[in-house]
C-alpha cells in the first residue's frame, strides 16, 4: 500500500529537512488525514442510514477487504478496538497453525506493545505470529513474544521426619 511510501518519505524528511519544514509537512499531512477521516466517516454513516438492520453495517462489509481495513485503521474508523483485533488474529493463527501455537496467549495490547506468550515457539512459527499480529493490529505497539517464567512447585512435605 502507498502508506509505506508515505512513512518512508516522512522518515527521509525527519533525517534531512529543517525543523520548520518538517513541522509544516507534518501539519499538512495531519490536515489531509483529518479531512479524509471526516469524509469517510460521513460516507459510512450515510450509507448505514439506508441499510436494513439485518444486512449489517457498511463498516462491517468493508472489513472483508484488507485495503479498506488499512484505510479504516489509518483514519481511526475501525469499529473494533486493538484488543478485539488481536484476539481475532490469535484465533486465526490457532486455526491455521494448530498445535504449533498451542498455548498462544494475549498478554498485553496498547500503544506501547502487543505482547503474547507462546511456550516453546520455534523461530519460524514466531515469525509468522509476529507478522500476522503486526498486519492485523498495526495501531498497537511493537509485537513481541514474551517468555514467561516457568512455575516451580515446592516439594510437598510428608510430615515430620
Amino acid at each position: 500500500m502507498s502508506l509505506r511510501r508515505v512513512e518512508e518519505l516522512l522518515d527521509a524528511l525527519e533525517a534531512d529537512a529543517p525543523a520548520d519544514v518538517l513541522l509544516a509537512v507534518r501539519e499538512l499531512v495531519a490536515l489531509l488525514l483529518d479531512a479524509h477521516r471526516q469524509g469517510l466517516q460521513a460516507l459510512v454513516a450515510r450509507a448505514d442510514e439506508g441499510r436494513d438492520a439485518d444486512a449489517g453495517s457498511v463498516t462491517d462489509a468493508l472489513l472483508d477487504d484488507p485495503l479498506l481495513v488499512d484505510l479504516l485503521l489509518l483514519h481511526d474508523l475501525h469499529p473494533d478496538p486493538p484488543a478485539v483485533r488481536a484476539e481475532r488474529a490469535l484465533a486465526s493463527l490457532r486455526e491455521d497453525l494448530g498445535d504449533a501455537v498451542d498455548g498462544l496467549t494475549l498478554l498485553r495490547v496498547d500503544d506501547e506493545a502487543l505482547e503474547v506468550s507462546l511456550p516453546g515457539v520455534t523461530p519460524q512459527v514466531g515469525g509468522v505470529v509476529l507478522q500476522r499480529l503486526t498486519a492485523l493490529v498495526p495501531d498497537a505497539g511493537p509485537a513481541r513474544i514474551v517468555e514467561l517464567p516457568t512455575r516451580r512447585l515446592l516439594p510437598l512435605l510428608a510430615g515430620p521426619a
